[in-house]
């Protein structure tokens, strides 16, 4: 036979397959996709072995040119159904008494565990490729990520975990909440857990604790999940200091500059801004023209002085940043 070909089923189609081996005399060919429509294969895969020894175009018609051909399908080892087939084929008869199928039949049932074999190698690998990207992701959050299981033990964190808390990896393991978190302790973490076990998401600011000592405000988003009839919680926690700063400073802000408007109210935040950064100069201006390239300033603050307003060219000034839209 000069022709012999392993093919696979296509799993969205029914009479699609591709070939995974395709071979022309001592040729091996590019590997190709083909509708088995109107081919020896249409019968084949209708779990029928075939023998043709002679004038196979003419039962076929897009066997072209095809005389002889002889095949087989090929079931999985695991479920027993069709996945492909194995056909050999030449363009002139052969002996009507050489009839290969019972050899291909056992061809076919090596080529049918080892498609399985590819097939479970494959997913395997796909699996380790998406863990790796949970992995990976995990690491780069810019959220530190504490897993803790029900006994108030952490038993993971990611890098910025060990960024927040000052501890490393290795010293974050086995480590109690209650050691990081200042809001809990062994006696309510019971408590604690119980509440997050009922609702599932708790969303709590609290107080950490990192190795060198520094106390910072926290946002922490618990999330309760089980595995493998294990309990845990992936908690996120954010650092919210600067959070608060911003909030202080507007609230203090809006106190101090309440009863102002107009020049007197960006003249007082000109001077708070000023004092709270503790900077020589402070301003507040808008765009005078088109292309945002000329400012004019509405309040201009030198060492809590009030100064003449000005209007200026951003070029070569930090401004030319600031209204390209970078901080």
């Amino acid at each position: 036979m000069q022709f012999a070909v392993i093919a696979e089923c296509l799993e969205d189609s029914e009479t699609m397959v591709h070939t995974v081996c395709m071979i022309n005399g001592n040729t091996v060919m590019d590997n190709i996709e083909y509708d088995v429509r109107g081919r020896p294969c249409e019968i084949i895969l209708q779990d029928n072995a075939v023998f043709i020894p002679e004038q196979a175009y003419k039962r076929f018609p897009n066997a072209v040119a095809i005389e002889a051909a002889t095949g087989v399908p090929i079931h999985s080892s695991v479920t027993g159904k069709i996945i492909g087939h194995i056909i050999v084929s030449n363009l002139s008869p052969v002996a009507k008494d050489g009839d290969p199928t019972e050899l291909l039949k056992v061809f076919a049932s090596r080529v049918g565990a080892e498609m399985e074999r590819i097939k479970a190698e494959k997913k395997l690998s796909e699996r380790s490729k998406e863990n790796e990207f949970y992995r990976f992701t995990m690491e780069n959050l810019r959220d530190a990520v504490f897993w803790v299981g029900e006994d108030g033990y952490i038993w993971k964190a990611n890098s910025k975990a060990s960024e927040l808390s000052g501890y490393s990896s290795s010293e974050l393991l086995n480590m109690h909440v209650f050691e990081l978190n200042k809001t809990v302790h062994k006696g309510n973490w019971k408590e604690v857990w119980t509440r997050l076990k009922k609702e599932k998401k708790v969303l709590i600011e609290a107080v950490l604790q990192d190795k060198s000592g520094v106390v910072k405000e926290v946002e922490i988003t618990q999330n309760y999940i089980e595995f493998e009839s294990k309990a845990y919680t992936c908690s996120i926690v954010r650092d919210i200091r600067q959070r608060k700063l911003e909030e202080e400073l507007l609230r203090t802000i809006s106190e101090r500059t309440a009863g102002l408007t107009g020049e007197d109210y960006f003249k007082e935040l000109t001077k708070y801004i000023t004092a709270t950064f503790n900077v020589r100069y402070s301003m507040v201006v808008e765009c005078t023209s088109d292309n945002h390239t000329k400012l004019r300033t509405i309040s201009y603050i030198d060492r809590q002085q009030v100064k003449e307003n000005v209007e200026y060219d951003i070029e070569g000034t930090p401004c030319e940043n600031v209204m390209k839209g970078k901080e």
